[in-house]
Protein backbone atom coordinates (compact mmCIF):
# COMPACT_ATOMS: atom_id res chain seq x y z
CA UNK A 1 0.00 0.00 0.00
CA UNK A 2 2.93 2.26 0.74
CA UNK A 3 4.59 1.45 -2.47
CA UNK A 4 1.07 2.26 -4.36
CA UNK A 5 1.18 5.50 -2.47
CA UNK A 6 4.49 6.24 -3.40
CA UNK A 7 3.84 5.60 -6.88
CA UNK A 8 1.03 7.26 -7.76
CA UNK A 9 2.77 10.65 -6.10
CA UNK A 10 5.66 10.17 -8.40
CA UNK A 11 3.31 9.69 -11.30
CA UNK A 12 1.37 12.74 -10.55
CA UNK A 13 4.25 15.04 -9.88
CA UNK A 14 6.12 13.35 -13.02
CA UNK A 15 2.84 14.05 -15.20
CA UNK A 16 2.92 17.69 -14.30
CA UNK A 17 6.74 18.07 -15.08
CA UNK A 18 5.91 16.56 -18.68
CA UNK A 19 3.14 18.76 -19.46
CA UNK A 20 5.23 21.88 -18.68
CA UNK A 21 8.03 19.91 -20.57
CA UNK A 22 5.54 19.26 -23.79
CA UNK A 23 4.18 23.13 -24.29
CA UNK A 24 7.22 24.56 -25.25
CA UNK A 25 7.88 21.24 -27.62
CA UNK A 26 4.62 21.61 -29.01
CA UNK A 27 4.76 25.42 -29.42
CA UNK A 28 8.53 24.81 -31.58
CA UNK A 29 6.13 22.17 -33.84
CA UNK A 30 4.15 24.46 -34.68
CA UNK A 31 6.12 27.37 -35.55
CA UNK A 32 8.00 25.23 -37.16
CA UNK A 33 5.57 23.47 -39.28
CA UNK A 34 4.24 27.20 -40.15
CA UNK A 35 7.24 28.17 -40.96
CA UNK A 36 7.92 24.66 -43.45
CA UNK A 37 4.56 25.40 -44.79
CA UNK A 38 5.47 28.85 -45.99
CA UNK A 39 8.52 27.74 -47.38
CA UNK A 40 6.47 25.16 -49.28
CA UNK A 41 3.93 27.82 -50.49
CA UNK A 42 6.39 30.12 -51.36
CA UNK A 43 8.20 27.49 -53.77
CA UNK A 44 4.77 26.34 -55.15
CA UNK A 45 3.96 29.53 -56.21
CA UNK A 46 7.11 30.33 -58.42
CA UNK A 47 7.32 27.43 -59.71
CA UNK A 48 3.81 27.99 -60.82
CA UNK A 49 4.60 31.33 -61.90
CA UNK A 50 7.37 30.36 -63.67
CA UNK A 51 5.47 27.64 -65.95
CA UNK A 52 2.06 30.06 -66.35
CA UNK A 53 4.88 32.59 -67.95
CA UNK A 54 6.15 30.31 -69.78
CA UNK A 55 3.43 28.92 -71.27
CA UNK A 56 1.76 32.33 -72.21
CA UNK A 57 5.64 33.25 -73.51
CA UNK A 58 4.00 33.35 -77.51
CA UNK A 59 0.85 35.38 -76.16
CA UNK A 60 3.59 37.60 -74.66
CA UNK A 61 5.66 37.95 -77.49
CA UNK A 62 3.04 38.80 -79.53
CA UNK A 63 1.47 41.13 -77.87
CA UNK A 64 4.79 42.87 -77.27
CA UNK A 65 5.94 42.65 -80.74
CA UNK A 66 2.42 44.62 -81.77
CA UNK A 67 3.26 47.62 -79.17
CA UNK A 68 6.66 47.62 -80.52
CA UNK A 69 5.48 47.70 -84.01
CA UNK A 70 2.86 50.48 -83.12
CA UNK A 71 5.86 52.32 -81.67
CA UNK A 72 7.72 52.26 -85.12
CA UNK A 73 4.53 53.30 -87.26
CA UNK A 74 4.15 56.11 -84.75
CA UNK A 75 7.37 57.57 -85.97
CA UNK A 76 6.64 56.89 -89.41
CA UNK A 77 2.72 58.48 -89.35
CA UNK A 78 3.69 62.21 -89.78
CA UNK A 79 4.70 61.69 -93.08
CA UNK A 80 2.61 58.81 -94.26
CA UNK A 81 -0.45 60.87 -93.29
CA UNK A 82 0.49 63.82 -95.64
CA UNK A 83 -0.24 60.55 -98.43
CA UNK A 84 -3.01 58.86 -97.98
CA UNK A 85 -2.53 56.24 -100.43
CA UNK A 86 1.42 55.57 -99.43
CA UNK A 87 -0.16 55.44 -96.02
CA UNK A 88 -2.88 52.13 -96.99
CA UNK A 89 0.31 50.63 -98.88
CA UNK A 90 2.11 50.56 -95.85
CA UNK A 91 0.31 48.99 -93.99
CA UNK A 92 -0.87 46.83 -96.28
CA UNK A 93 2.91 45.57 -96.63
CA UNK A 94 3.31 45.53 -92.86
CA UNK A 95 -0.11 42.84 -92.78
CA UNK A 96 1.32 40.85 -95.74
CA UNK A 97 4.73 40.30 -94.17
CA UNK A 98 3.25 39.28 -91.03
CA UNK A 99 1.16 36.14 -90.87
CA UNK A 100 -0.35 37.22 -87.55
CA UNK A 101 -1.89 40.35 -87.81
CA UNK A 102 -5.39 41.10 -89.64
CA UNK A 103 -5.80 44.35 -89.84
CA UNK A 104 -3.44 47.41 -89.58
CA UNK A 105 -4.41 51.37 -90.11
CA UNK A 106 -4.91 54.84 -88.61
CA UNK A 107 -8.27 56.19 -87.65
CA UNK A 108 -8.44 59.95 -87.31
CA UNK A 109 -10.09 61.64 -84.19
CA UNK A 110 -13.76 61.45 -85.87
CA UNK A 111 -14.02 57.69 -86.13
CA UNK A 112 -12.92 57.43 -89.69
CA UNK A 113 -10.37 54.91 -91.14
CA UNK A 114 -8.15 57.46 -93.25
CA UNK A 115 -5.80 54.37 -94.24
CA UNK A 116 -5.19 50.83 -93.57
CA UNK A 117 -4.68 47.59 -95.40
CA UNK A 118 -8.18 47.51 -96.28
CA UNK A 119 -12.07 49.00 -95.60
CA UNK A 120 -10.67 52.54 -96.05
CA UNK A 121 -13.13 55.21 -95.76
CA UNK A 122 -15.14 53.09 -93.15
CA UNK A 123 -16.27 54.55 -89.82
CA UNK A 124 -15.56 53.28 -86.73
CA UNK A 125 -17.00 55.64 -84.70
CA UNK A 126 -18.86 52.50 -82.87
CA UNK A 127 -16.55 50.50 -82.36
CA UNK A 128 -14.71 49.56 -78.37
CA UNK A 129 -11.51 50.64 -79.62
CA UNK A 130 -12.45 53.83 -80.42
CA UNK A 131 -15.05 54.85 -77.65
CA UNK A 132 -12.12 54.04 -75.32
CA UNK A 133 -9.66 55.95 -76.98
CA UNK A 134 -11.50 59.57 -77.77
CA UNK A 135 -12.30 59.08 -73.75
CA UNK A 136 -9.35 58.06 -72.31
CA UNK A 137 -6.14 58.39 -75.09
CA UNK A 138 -3.41 56.07 -74.24
CA UNK A 139 -1.84 52.74 -74.68
CA UNK A 140 -4.68 49.84 -74.93
CA UNK A 141 -5.77 46.33 -75.92
CA UNK A 142 -9.22 45.88 -76.51
CA UNK A 143 -11.93 43.08 -77.23
CA UNK A 144 -14.07 42.83 -80.21
CA UNK A 145 -15.45 39.60 -80.76
CA UNK A 146 -16.90 40.31 -84.56
CA UNK A 147 -14.35 42.52 -86.07
CA UNK A 148 -16.26 43.84 -89.17
CA UNK A 149 -12.76 44.21 -91.80
CA UNK A 150 -11.06 41.19 -90.03
CA UNK A 151 -14.42 39.14 -89.64
CA UNK A 152 -13.42 37.00 -86.41
CA UNK A 153 -12.75 37.55 -83.20
CA UNK A 154 -9.64 39.94 -82.54
CA UNK A 155 -7.62 41.35 -80.05
CA UNK A 156 -6.98 44.97 -80.91
CA UNK A 157 -3.78 46.63 -79.80
CA UNK A 158 -4.12 50.61 -80.13
CA UNK A 159 -2.11 53.58 -79.19
CA UNK A 160 -3.13 57.28 -79.17
CA UNK A 161 -1.06 59.59 -82.18
CA UNK A 162 -0.99 63.44 -81.25
CA UNK A 163 0.36 66.17 -82.59
CA UNK A 164 1.97 69.06 -80.43
CA UNK A 165 -0.16 67.50 -77.31
CA UNK A 166 -3.58 67.23 -79.34
CA UNK A 167 -5.05 63.76 -79.83
CA UNK A 168 -5.55 63.44 -83.46
CA UNK A 169 -6.49 59.74 -83.56
CA UNK A 170 -4.89 56.07 -83.19
CA UNK A 171 -3.05 53.45 -84.38
CA UNK A 172 -4.35 49.91 -84.41
CA UNK A 173 -3.68 46.12 -85.14
CA UNK A 174 -5.74 43.20 -84.94
CA UNK A 175 -4.42 39.88 -83.53
CA UNK A 176 -6.83 37.10 -84.80
CA UNK A 177 -7.91 34.73 -81.72
CA UNK A 178 -7.31 31.92 -83.65
CA UNK A 179 -3.90 32.99 -84.61
CA UNK A 180 -2.57 33.44 -80.96
CA UNK A 181 -2.15 29.95 -79.83
CA UNK A 182 -1.21 28.32 -83.17
CA UNK A 183 2.25 28.29 -82.59
CA UNK A 184 2.08 26.20 -78.64
CA UNK A 185 5.21 25.46 -77.15
CA UNK A 186 6.21 21.74 -76.08
CA UNK A 187 6.16 20.96 -72.29
CA UNK A 188 4.20 21.91 -69.48
CA UNK A 189 0.95 23.92 -69.94
CA UNK A 190 -1.95 24.73 -67.93
CA UNK A 191 -5.62 23.34 -68.03
CA UNK A 192 -6.35 26.89 -69.83
CA UNK A 193 -4.51 30.68 -70.35
CA UNK A 194 -6.61 33.39 -70.63
CA UNK A 195 -5.81 37.11 -71.13
CA UNK A 196 -7.70 39.97 -69.98
CA UNK A 197 -7.10 43.92 -70.01
CA UNK A 198 -7.08 46.55 -66.91
CA UNK A 199 -10.79 46.70 -66.55
CA UNK A 200 -10.69 42.45 -66.17
CA UNK A 201 -12.36 42.19 -69.69
CA UNK A 202 -11.12 39.02 -71.26
CA UNK A 203 -9.44 39.38 -74.26
CA UNK A 204 -8.63 35.95 -75.11
CA UNK A 205 -8.57 32.39 -74.06
CA UNK A 206 -6.19 28.87 -75.31
CA UNK A 207 -9.73 26.73 -75.16
CA UNK A 208 -11.53 29.41 -76.60
CA UNK A 209 -14.31 32.25 -75.57
CA UNK A 210 -17.03 30.44 -75.72
CA UNK A 211 -17.74 29.47 -72.13
CA UNK A 212 -14.67 31.34 -70.70
CA UNK A 213 -16.91 32.14 -67.81
CA UNK A 214 -16.81 28.86 -66.12
CA UNK A 215 -12.96 28.44 -66.30
CA UNK A 216 -12.74 31.56 -64.30
CA UNK A 217 -11.75 31.30 -60.93
CA UNK A 218 -15.43 31.92 -58.63
CA UNK A 219 -15.75 35.35 -56.53
CA UNK A 220 -12.68 36.72 -58.38
CA UNK A 221 -12.97 40.73 -59.66
CA UNK A 222 -10.27 39.86 -62.63
CA UNK A 223 -9.84 43.87 -62.04
CA UNK A 224 -8.43 43.64 -59.27
CA UNK A 225 -5.43 41.27 -60.13
CA UNK A 226 -4.63 43.80 -62.45
CA UNK A 227 -1.87 44.63 -60.34
CA UNK A 228 2.23 45.11 -60.90
CA UNK A 229 3.44 41.59 -58.98
CA UNK A 230 2.83 38.27 -59.78
CA UNK A 231 0.75 36.22 -57.84
CA UNK A 232 -0.71 32.51 -57.37
CA UNK A 233 -3.75 31.02 -55.63
CA UNK A 234 -5.92 28.03 -55.34
CA UNK A 235 -9.65 27.86 -55.09
CA UNK A 236 -12.48 26.98 -57.45
CA UNK A 237 -13.74 28.00 -60.61
CA UNK A 238 -17.14 29.19 -61.66
CA UNK A 239 -17.71 25.47 -63.40
CA UNK A 240 -16.82 23.94 -59.58
CA UNK A 241 -13.38 22.67 -60.61
CA UNK A 242 -10.53 22.83 -58.44
CA UNK A 243 -7.78 24.45 -59.55
CA UNK A 244 -4.46 26.49 -58.78
CA UNK A 245 -4.25 30.06 -60.77
CA UNK A 246 -1.06 32.16 -61.38
CA UNK A 247 -1.56 35.52 -62.59
CA UNK A 248 1.12 37.16 -64.65
CA UNK A 249 1.20 40.42 -66.36
CA UNK A 250 1.76 40.66 -70.15
CA UNK A 251 1.78 44.23 -70.77
CA UNK A 252 1.91 45.63 -67.36
CA UNK A 253 -0.84 48.31 -66.90
CA UNK A 254 -2.26 46.69 -70.22
CA UNK A 255 -2.76 43.35 -70.89
CA UNK A 256 -2.44 40.07 -68.37
CA UNK A 257 -2.61 36.42 -68.80
CA UNK A 258 -4.46 33.88 -65.97
CA UNK A 259 -3.25 30.46 -65.82
CA UNK A 260 -5.55 27.12 -64.49
CA UNK A 261 -3.39 24.07 -63.36
CA UNK A 262 -4.52 21.06 -61.76
CA UNK A 263 -4.42 21.65 -57.91
CA UNK A 264 -2.90 18.40 -57.38
CA UNK A 265 0.36 19.01 -59.46
CA UNK A 266 1.30 21.96 -56.84
CA UNK A 267 1.73 21.27 -53.36
CA UNK A 268 -0.12 24.32 -50.54
CA UNK A 269 0.07 24.28 -46.97
CA UNK A 270 -3.25 23.69 -45.90
CA UNK A 271 -5.05 23.61 -42.10
CA UNK A 272 -4.07 20.46 -41.27
CA UNK A 273 -0.39 20.81 -42.74
CA UNK A 274 0.11 23.05 -39.72
CA UNK A 275 -2.13 21.45 -37.06
CA UNK A 276 -0.67 17.99 -37.85
CA UNK A 277 2.97 17.92 -36.56
CA UNK A 278 0.73 19.49 -33.04
CA UNK A 279 -1.49 16.60 -33.25
CA UNK A 280 0.73 14.20 -30.87
CA UNK A 281 2.33 16.84 -28.52
CA UNK A 282 -1.31 18.38 -28.16
CA UNK A 283 -2.73 14.58 -27.05
CA UNK A 284 0.18 13.97 -24.86
CA UNK A 285 0.21 17.58 -22.93
CA UNK A 286 -3.58 16.81 -22.81
CA UNK A 287 -2.68 13.21 -21.48
CA UNK A 288 -0.39 14.38 -18.53
CA UNK A 289 -2.52 16.67 -17.42
CA UNK A 290 -5.69 14.52 -17.19
CA UNK A 291 -3.76 12.30 -15.64
CA UNK A 292 -2.59 15.15 -12.90
CA UNK A 293 -5.88 16.22 -12.25
CA UNK A 294 -7.45 13.04 -11.76
CA UNK A 295 -4.18 12.10 -9.19
CA UNK A 296 -4.68 15.47 -7.37
CA UNK A 297 -8.25 14.98 -7.26
CA UNK A 298 -7.88 11.47 -6.08
CA UNK A 299 -4.72 12.70 -3.64
CA UNK A 300 -5.83 15.47 -2.55
CA UNK A 301 -8.88 17.19 -3.36
CA UNK A 302 -11.19 14.81 -2.42
CA UNK A 303 -9.97 14.38 1.02
CA UNK A 304 -10.38 18.18 0.97
CA UNK A 305 -13.92 18.09 0.25
CA UNK A 306 -14.58 15.56 2.74
CA UNK A 307 -13.04 17.59 5.43
CA UNK A 308 -14.70 20.96 4.47
CA UNK A 309 -17.78 18.79 4.73
CA UNK A 310 -16.91 17.78 8.09
CA UNK A 311 -15.96 20.84 9.28
CA UNK A 312 -19.45 22.91 8.30
CA UNK A 313 -20.90 20.13 9.88
CA UNK A 314 -19.42 20.66 12.98
CA UNK A 315 -19.79 24.37 13.11
CA UNK A 316 -23.38 23.89 12.82
CA UNK A 317 -24.21 21.43 14.78
CA UNK A 318 -21.04 20.99 17.13
CA UNK A 319 -21.36 17.15 15.90
CA UNK A 320 -18.52 15.33 14.34
CA UNK A 321 -18.20 11.51 13.54
CA UNK A 322 -14.59 11.37 12.66
CA UNK A 323 -13.84 8.21 10.13
CA UNK A 324 -10.73 5.78 9.73
CA UNK A 325 -8.10 7.51 7.93
CA UNK A 326 -7.47 6.36 4.80
CA UNK A 327 -4.32 5.01 4.01
CA UNK A 328 -4.58 6.19 0.15
CA UNK A 329 -4.34 9.78 2.18
CA UNK A 330 -0.86 11.51 1.89
CA UNK A 331 0.78 12.04 4.53
CA UNK A 332 0.26 15.77 4.65
CA UNK A 333 -3.12 15.35 4.58
CA UNK A 334 -3.38 12.71 6.87
CA UNK A 335 -1.21 15.11 9.67
CA UNK A 336 -4.31 17.85 8.85
CA UNK A 337 -7.06 15.36 9.07
CA UNK A 338 -5.40 14.45 12.63
CA UNK A 339 -4.66 18.14 13.75
CA UNK A 340 -8.11 18.78 12.82
CA UNK A 341 -9.73 16.25 14.54
CA UNK A 342 -8.04 16.68 17.27
CA UNK A 343 -9.05 20.09 17.51
CA UNK A 344 -12.70 19.57 17.29
CA UNK A 345 -12.52 17.06 20.52
CA UNK A 346 -10.60 19.78 22.54
CA UNK A 347 -13.35 22.45 21.23
CA UNK A 348 -15.87 19.94 21.77
CA UNK A 349 -14.21 19.22 25.43
CA UNK A 350 -13.78 22.46 25.92
CA UNK A 351 -17.37 23.86 25.98
CA UNK A 352 -18.61 21.32 27.61
CA UNK A 353 -16.22 21.99 30.94
CA UNK A 354 -17.45 25.94 30.11
CA UNK A 355 -21.35 25.24 30.21
CA UNK A 356 -20.70 23.08 33.00
CA UNK A 357 -18.68 25.79 34.61
CA UNK A 358 -21.68 28.59 33.74
CA UNK A 359 -24.68 25.79 35.15
CA UNK A 360 -22.82 25.87 38.53
CA UNK A 361 -22.45 29.16 38.72
CA UNK A 362 -26.14 30.53 37.91
CA UNK A 363 -27.27 27.67 40.11
CA UNK A 364 -25.05 29.00 42.66
CA UNK A 365 -26.44 32.43 41.81
CA UNK A 366 -29.52 31.84 41.72
CA UNK A 367 -29.35 30.09 44.87
CA UNK A 368 -28.03 33.53 46.60
CA UNK A 369 -30.57 35.54 44.77
CA UNK A 370 -33.24 32.80 46.76
CA UNK A 371 -31.79 33.79 50.27
CA UNK A 372 -31.31 37.06 49.35
CA UNK A 373 -34.85 37.24 48.73
CA UNK A 374 -35.91 34.74 51.67
CA UNK A 375 -34.06 37.26 54.12
CA UNK A 376 -35.64 40.43 53.00
CA UNK A 377 -38.52 38.93 53.40
CA UNK A 378 -37.93 37.91 57.18
CA UNK A 379 -36.82 41.09 57.49
CA UNK A 380 -40.52 42.47 55.80
CA UNK A 381 -42.18 39.70 58.85
CA UNK A 382 -40.16 41.59 61.31
CA UNK A 383 -41.79 44.69 60.27
CA UNK A 384 -44.87 43.37 60.06
CA UNK A 385 -44.65 42.35 63.52
CA UNK A 386 -43.76 45.48 64.55
CA UNK A 387 -46.61 47.50 62.88
CA UNK A 388 -49.32 45.50 64.59
CA UNK A 389 -47.76 46.66 67.71
CA UNK A 390 -47.44 50.35 66.81
CA UNK A 391 -49.76 52.81 67.89
CA UNK A 392 -48.81 55.63 66.49
CA UNK A 393 -49.63 57.10 62.49
CA UNK A 394 -46.30 58.51 62.13
CA UNK A 395 -44.54 55.53 62.79
CA UNK A 396 -47.08 53.35 61.80
CA UNK A 397 -46.16 54.89 57.91
CA UNK A 398 -42.47 55.22 58.32
CA UNK A 399 -42.68 51.35 58.67
CA UNK A 400 -44.85 50.87 55.66
CA UNK A 401 -42.62 52.85 53.80
CA UNK A 402 -39.92 50.89 54.96
CA UNK A 403 -41.59 47.31 54.55
CA UNK A 404 -42.48 48.61 50.90
CA UNK A 405 -38.82 49.46 49.82
CA UNK A 406 -37.71 46.45 51.69
CA UNK A 407 -40.33 43.97 49.43
CA UNK A 408 -39.06 46.22 45.83
CA UNK A 409 -35.53 44.70 46.21
CA UNK A 410 -36.75 41.62 47.50
CA UNK A 411 -39.15 41.07 43.91
CA UNK A 412 -35.74 41.76 42.52
CA UNK A 413 -33.78 39.17 43.92
CA UNK A 414 -36.98 37.03 43.24
CA UNK A 415 -36.83 37.53 39.81
CA UNK A 416 -33.42 36.83 39.38
CA UNK A 417 -33.57 33.68 40.60
CA UNK A 418 -36.92 32.08 38.61
CA UNK A 419 -35.55 34.26 35.59
CA UNK A 420 -33.63 33.06 32.78
CA UNK A 421 -31.60 35.76 30.84
CA UNK A 422 -28.46 35.32 31.90
CA UNK A 423 -28.92 37.54 35.02
CA UNK A 424 -31.34 39.98 33.33
CA UNK A 425 -34.32 41.00 34.95
CA UNK A 426 -38.05 41.28 33.22
CA UNK A 427 -38.33 45.01 34.15
CA UNK A 428 -41.99 45.23 32.98
CA UNK A 429 -43.11 42.18 35.57
CA UNK A 430 -40.98 43.66 38.26
CA UNK A 431 -42.94 46.78 37.85
CA UNK A 432 -45.97 44.78 37.41
CA UNK A 433 -45.57 43.21 41.15
CA UNK A 434 -43.89 46.69 42.70
CA UNK A 435 -46.71 49.18 41.80
CA UNK A 436 -49.22 46.59 42.37
CA UNK A 437 -48.40 45.65 45.73
CA UNK A 438 -47.80 49.38 46.41
CA UNK A 439 -51.16 49.91 45.27
CA UNK A 440 -52.82 47.80 47.33
CA UNK A 441 -51.08 48.22 50.44
CA UNK A 442 -51.13 52.47 49.85
CA UNK A 443 -54.37 53.07 48.79
CA UNK A 444 -57.27 53.39 51.23
CA UNK A 445 -59.99 54.18 48.15
CA UNK A 446 -59.09 51.55 45.85
CA UNK A 447 -62.63 51.23 44.45
CA UNK A 448 -62.75 55.44 43.75
CA UNK A 449 -59.02 55.11 41.83
CA UNK A 450 -58.85 54.19 38.15
CA UNK A 451 -55.74 52.26 37.90
CA UNK A 452 -53.94 52.60 34.02
CA UNK A 453 -50.42 50.39 33.84
CA UNK A 454 -48.57 49.84 30.64
CA UNK A 455 -45.27 48.19 30.31
CA UNK A 456 -43.13 47.47 27.67
CA UNK A 457 -40.94 44.07 28.02
CA UNK A 458 -37.19 45.79 28.59
CA UNK A 459 -35.05 43.44 30.40
CA UNK A 460 -32.50 45.27 32.50
CA UNK A 461 -29.23 43.91 34.91
CA UNK A 462 -29.85 44.36 38.72
CA UNK A 463 -27.64 47.94 38.63
CA UNK A 464 -30.60 49.34 37.12
CA UNK A 465 -33.80 47.35 37.45
CA UNK A 466 -33.13 47.60 41.52
CA UNK A 467 -33.50 51.43 42.04
CA UNK A 468 -36.21 51.43 38.80
CA UNK A 469 -38.10 49.03 41.31
CA UNK A 470 -37.33 51.68 44.17
CA UNK A 471 -38.32 54.33 42.18
CA UNK A 472 -41.38 52.97 40.85
CA UNK A 473 -42.56 52.60 44.69
CA UNK A 474 -41.87 56.27 45.29
CA UNK A 475 -43.49 57.38 42.69
CA UNK A 476 -46.98 55.32 43.25
CA UNK A 477 -46.44 56.01 47.12
CA UNK A 478 -46.64 59.59 46.28
CA UNK A 479 -49.17 59.89 43.45
CA UNK A 480 -51.15 57.81 46.26
CA UNK A 481 -50.80 60.87 48.32
CA UNK A 482 -51.58 63.87 46.70
CA UNK A 483 -54.39 61.93 44.19
CA UNK A 484 -57.28 63.96 43.80
CA UNK A 485 -59.99 64.42 41.23
CA UNK A 486 -58.94 67.61 38.54
CA UNK A 487 -63.00 68.10 38.60
CA UNK A 488 -66.39 67.84 40.65
CA UNK A 489 -67.68 64.09 39.33
CA UNK A 490 -64.91 62.75 37.98
CA UNK A 491 -63.00 59.52 38.86
CA UNK A 492 -58.93 59.67 39.98
CA UNK A 493 -56.83 58.19 38.12
CA UNK A 494 -53.09 56.51 38.32
CA UNK A 495 -51.01 55.82 35.07
CA UNK A 496 -47.69 54.30 35.05
CA UNK A 497 -45.81 53.69 31.78
CA UNK A 498 -42.90 51.64 30.85
CA UNK A 499 -41.60 52.83 27.28
CA UNK A 500 -38.86 51.34 24.75
CA UNK A 501 -37.57 54.55 22.88
CA UNK A 502 -34.81 52.49 20.72
CA UNK A 503 -32.86 49.74 20.95
CA UNK A 504 -30.47 51.36 23.46
CA UNK A 505 -33.12 53.86 25.66
CA UNK A 506 -36.46 53.60 27.66
CA UNK A 507 -38.53 56.27 29.78
CA UNK A 508 -40.75 55.68 32.78
CA UNK A 509 -43.54 57.57 33.50
CA UNK A 510 -45.89 58.16 36.51
CA UNK A 511 -48.88 60.45 35.95
CA UNK A 512 -51.89 60.84 38.46
CA UNK A 513 -55.04 62.90 38.59
CA UNK A 514 -54.67 65.89 41.28
CA UNK A 515 -56.75 68.47 42.80
CA UNK A 516 -56.16 71.98 42.29
CA UNK A 517 -55.58 72.19 45.95
CA UNK A 518 -52.79 69.48 46.12
CA UNK A 519 -50.96 70.74 42.87
CA UNK A 520 -48.81 72.64 44.57
CA UNK A 521 -47.81 70.05 47.39
CA UNK A 522 -47.34 67.50 44.99
CA UNK A 523 -44.88 70.03 43.22
CA UNK A 524 -43.20 70.75 46.07
CA UNK A 525 -39.29 68.68 46.26
CA UNK A 526 -38.02 68.99 49.51
CA UNK A 527 -39.94 65.36 50.68
CA UNK A 528 -37.75 62.43 51.04
CA UNK A 529 -39.71 60.77 48.43
CA UNK A 530 -38.92 63.16 45.67
CA UNK A 531 -34.95 63.42 47.14
CA UNK A 532 -34.97 58.93 46.67
CA UNK A 533 -36.58 59.60 43.51
CA UNK A 534 -33.85 61.77 41.99
CA UNK A 535 -31.42 59.89 43.83
CA UNK A 536 -32.67 56.46 41.84
CA UNK A 537 -32.63 58.04 38.81
CA UNK A 538 -29.17 59.02 39.07
CA UNK A 539 -28.25 55.73 39.81
CA UNK A 540 -29.88 54.85 36.57
CA UNK A 541 -27.86 56.84 34.83
CA UNK A 542 -30.91 59.09 33.95
CA UNK A 543 -32.68 62.43 35.11
CA UNK A 544 -35.93 62.81 36.62
CA UNK A 545 -38.66 65.46 35.31
CA UNK A 546 -40.98 66.58 37.75
CA UNK A 547 -43.46 69.21 36.05
CA UNK A 548 -47.08 69.73 37.49
CA UNK A 549 -50.09 69.85 34.74
CA UNK A 550 -53.57 71.17 34.32
CA UNK A 551 -55.08 68.56 36.36
CA UNK A 552 -52.18 66.14 36.36
CA UNK A 553 -48.63 65.50 37.93
CA UNK A 554 -46.22 63.54 35.91
CA UNK A 555 -42.81 61.86 36.64
CA UNK A 556 -40.83 61.40 33.97
CA UNK A 557 -37.07 59.28 33.63
CA UNK A 558 -35.63 58.76 30.49
CA UNK A 559 -32.50 56.42 30.95
CA UNK A 560 -30.07 54.23 28.74
CA UNK A 561 -30.32 50.52 28.62
CA UNK A 562 -26.77 49.67 30.37
CA UNK A 563 -24.93 47.05 28.89
CA UNK A 564 -23.06 44.56 31.51
CA UNK A 565 -19.98 45.83 32.68
CA UNK A 566 -17.71 44.36 35.24
CA UNK A 567 -17.25 45.83 38.25
CA UNK A 568 -13.99 47.67 38.48
CA UNK A 569 -11.17 46.08 41.03
CA UNK A 570 -10.66 49.26 44.10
Amino acid sequence: MWLTRRFDKVAVRLALLLAVALFPIGLIAVLQSRHIAETVDQRSEEALLALTAEAAGNEIALVREGFGALDAMMLAMPRLLENPAECSQFFRSYVANSAVYSFAGYINKDGLLVCANSGVGRSLETSTSFTAQSGDPKRRATMNADAPISRTSVVILSQPYFVEGVFEGYVAVSLPHARIFDAVEKGQVPIDLITFNKTGVVMSARDGLEGVEKRLPAKVDLAALTTDRRMAFTGRTNGGDEMAFAVVPIVEGTLYAIGAWPRERFVFSSFWTVISPLVLPVLMWAACLAIAFFGIHSLVIRHIKRMGAEMNAFIDTRKFNPQPISRSMPTEIREIEQTWLHLAETVVRDEAELEGTIHDKTVLLKEVHHRVKNNLQLISSIINMKLRKVQSPGVRAALQDIQMRVMSIASVHRSLYEGDQSGRVRADKLLHAVVDMTIEAGSTAAAELDVDLDYAPIALYPDQAVPLSLMAGEAVTNALKYYGSAAPGERAWIKVRLELLDAKRARFIAENSSAPELATQSSEGGGLGTSLIEAFAMQMRGRALMEPLEGSFRLTVEFPIAEFSPPQAS
